[in-house]
């Protein structure tokens, strides 16, 4: 049900006419009066005194500091857009009275514009149980009018483009200053020895109950003294107005379209704690000043940006720096529908909300203290240790929480995806499940993808075959040693020898996963398929079964094909008019005419290491890394066929892409290529920002992260641009400065240097 929206301004709020009534059988008339003085103007989303008891359920009330007042109500606008059947009344009420709404009820949510206050409630209410959420973040910064229209403190000679901590300690003790001749010769820089007593500048300032004030105190060391105005904006208002004048405010009062602090009327100064001249600012400059700048002081505490490092080294600490920190407050636990509107507040989806307000989201500083859920890795589940790896690192690194790495087949995860189940980022080692292919993350897919290391295929053997395998097993890995130990012409022979024993052996079981899942399922039967093409020459082609072979007289070309592109046909007997329907003689034997001794339906690979420490699988084809990291026994394949290679082999003569898998199915089509290891960010991921971060990490630290692994990271990660007009994100291009972009992995096979 809708809760009808009220649009008449009342004279008295609903947290105020609430507020009365509590505060007057408490602490009587005189204390309500001062609340009254500092009440301001209320949204016109609101119900009657009895409309808050009546619509709890439905209803969210947010007694609000003036400074976050516009960014909490256009919050709450997008809430109630998401929430239709939800009403949030917000009352513009001044930081300490927030605290007392919610303290006595009034409120289910008090913001305050500073930590200070929250903490003053607490002594104040120890039996409330107050409970504080950061949502965000401002920054102070210092106006002032000098002579004229847009200029700025002077000496008479000198514009003081520079003012210093000692000297703002200074002018907000007397209130009304002069400025000593030749003092912002200097640099063009105030510093306290160039301040005198005098009428000719005057100091503005807040009332001490608006939050922002005490961050000037904290940053000043001494409560400032001055000209007093009742708000902030009539602070900025009175040195609008007033030549030869000064002031604190927050940026947010004070920003332009394009994020920068306003520099024409009236001025804003560059804050220097100490005189230092490589700090020195051209009149009218604001790079100091930028949102980004203050943002990096909210980020750490050794910026060099806001107000500037000095500040740190001359003593003053980094609680103490011009940056105010907002607080939502609630009496206890809130309820589950307070609770929401808390989580919608330090959510990614509300920072925009904060920026165009000239305030700063907790989530864009401290995601993990914004209550934000934790990052959730999908990845390729051979991968997961090196997915652990990488997200320990990170989350060391940045603070931002992480889930632990969700394992399974590329595939499957790629299907997960299309479902809508929860992600952050995926990690896939099959190229085609990141992009917008039907195997893939369709209309999820971001349009680009980065590859960050190779892997190979191994088949890895059992240490404890059964009593009717272990001959024939033992026999098979024999046959290996000797090919791999091989050259030329008796390599080709050894290796036919091998892998004709391993698919046509019946006592011995081989592993492959499935393909529809796990792109190593049809690597597997992608290696087969490229074994038989090099090692299985046969001068007669075999009716239904072998093609023209290839040889170095007759090598592999896309027109002439010297055995085709494998193709699964369940019938049972392929013809030769009908060239589709060749399958390769290893693969043919393994398929079908030995299909019991293929253990082929696991849906990936890792779920058949344990029949195969059992005993009850002799041979599995798999990544190597994977059977490292398992401990596994494996024997290694030639580059020929082993899809490792970034420079696609030529000996003896048939590259990768030269062989394609089309599962009986129909759902799984792929052709040869290299293995590699790939990082994106779905469309609809969890939290986009926060995990282009991640994947920005990966790529600046991947080489050290993997380097206890069996992969082989890339000299240079590939950046793959898959959809026409689509950009990377800027702190992933920002973050890696080396790179190679590719359209394909055939392209960067070629162009890349590793």
């Amino acid at each position: 049900m809708n809760t009808k929206k009220l649009g008449t301004r009342r004279a008295v709020s609903p947290i105020v006419a609430t507020l009365i009534l509590i505060i007057i059988a408490i602490v009587g008339a005189v204390t309500v009066g001062l609340i009254m003085s500092g009440i301001g103007s209320a949204t016109s989303r609101q119900a009657s005194v009895g409309n808050i008891a009546t619509q709890a359920s439905t209803q969210i009330v947010v007694a609000s500091s003036s400074s976050a007042y516009p960014t909490i109500t256009a919050l709450a606008t997008s809430f109630e857009t998401a929430n239709p059947s939800v009403q949030v009344v917000v009352d513009q009420t001044g930081s300490p009275n927030a605290m007392v709404a919610v303290a006595t009820g009034a409120a289910e949510i008090g913001i305050s514009s500073d930590i200070g206050t929250y903490q003053g409630a607490l002594t104040q209410y120890p039996t409330a149980d107050l409970t504080a959420s950061e949502m965000g973040a401002g920054a102070m910064v210092v106006i002032e009018h000098g002579s004229t229209s847009g200029s700025f403190l002077s000496d008479g000679v000198n514009p003081c483009y520079g003012i210093t901590q000692a000297a703002l300690q200074t002018i907000f003790q007397l209130g009304t200053f002069s400025i000593e001749p030749s003092a912002c010769a200097a640099y063009n820089t105030l510093d306290v020895g160039g301040i005198t007593t005098g009428t000719t500048y005057t100091a503005y300032v807040g009332p001490d109950e608006i939050a922002a004030q005490g961050t000037v105190a904290k940053y000043l060391g001494v409560t400032p003294i001055g000209t007093s105005e009742t708000t902030e904006a009539l602070v900025e208002s009175a040195v609008t107005s007033h030549p030869n004048s000064i002031a604190f405010i927050e940026q947010g009062f004070n920003l332009n379209s394009a994020g920068n602090v306003v520099l024409a009327q009236p001025q804003v100064d560059t804050l220097f704690p100490t005189l230092n001249p490589s700090l020195y600012l051209v009149a009218g400059a604001s790079a100091k000043l930028q949102q980004s700048n203050i943002l990096a002081a909210l980020t750490s505490s050794s910026n060099t940006q806001w107000p500037d490092n000095l500040a740190l080294t001359s003593g003053v600490a980094p609680g103490n720096l011009l940056t105010n920190h907002f607080q939502m407050v609630t009496k206890g636990i809130p309820d589950t529908l307070a609770e929401e509107f808390i989580q919608f507040v330090t959510s990614p989806v509300a920072v925009s909300v904060f920026t165009s307000n000239g305030l700063f989201s907790v989530y864009q500083y401290n995601p993990v203290t914004s209550g934000a859920a934790p990052l959730i890795v999908f990845s390729a589940d051979s991968y997961v240790a090196e997915s652990q790896t990488m997200e320990t690192a990170f989350s060391t690194a940045t603070g931002i929480a992480m889930a632990p790495p969700f394992g399974a087949g590329s595939s499957t995860l790629a299907t997960d995806i299309r479902s809508g189940t929860p992600v952050s980022v995926f990690m896939s080692i099959s190229k085609s499940a990141t992009g917008e292919t039907s195997s893939g993350l369709l209309n999820y897919a971001p349009g680009w993808s980065a590859a960050i290391a190779t892997d190979q295929m191994v088949i890895a053997y059992s240490s404890n075959p059964s009593s009717t395998s272990s001959a024939a097993q033992a026999t098979i890995v024999s046959d290996a040693t000797t090919a791999s130990g091989a050259s030329g012409a008796t390599a080709i022979n050894d290796w036919d020898t091998f892998f004709t024993a391993l698919v046509s052996s019946p006592t011995v079981k081989v592993g492959i996963a499935n393909p529809d899942s796990d792109p190593a399922g049809y690597r597997g039967w992608l290696v087969l398929e490229l074994a038989d093409a090099n090692y299985h020459l046969q001068t007669t082609p075999t009716a239904g079964v072998d093609t023209v072979p290839c040889t170095a007289t007759t090598p592999f070309t896309v027109a002439t094909p010297c055995i085709y592109e494998q193709s699964e046909d369940t019938s049972a007997t392929p013809t030769l008019t009908a060239p589709g329907n060749w399958i390769p003689y290893y693969t043919h034997e393994l398929y079908f005419t030995n299909s019991g001794s293929c253990y082929c339906q696991a849906a990936h690979a890792a779920a058949i290491i344990g029949p195969l420490q059992a005993g009850s699988v002799n041979f599995l084809f798999m990544y190597k890394s994977l059977a490292v990291s398992s401990g596994l026994s494996y024997i290694s394949l030639p580059t020929a066929i082993n899809l490792a290679s970034t420079t696609a082999p030529t000996s003896p003569n048939y590259p990768y892409n030269g062989v394609e898998y089309i599962s009986p199915t129909g759902l799984t089509t792929q052709l040869g290529g290299v293995i590699e290891l790939f990082l994106t960010v779905p469309t609809d991921s969890t939290n986009t920002a926060a995990s282009n971060s991640y994947v920005a990490y990966v790529l600046t630290n991947y080489k050290t992260l993997l380097a206890s692994y069996a992969v082989a990271p890339l000299g240079n990660p590939q950046l793959f641009l898959e959809t026409s007009g689509t950009t990377f994100p800027t702190v992933i291009s920002n973050a890696v400065t080396g790179y190679s972009a590719c359209s394909t992995i055939t392209a960067c096979e070629t162009v890349a240097t590793f």
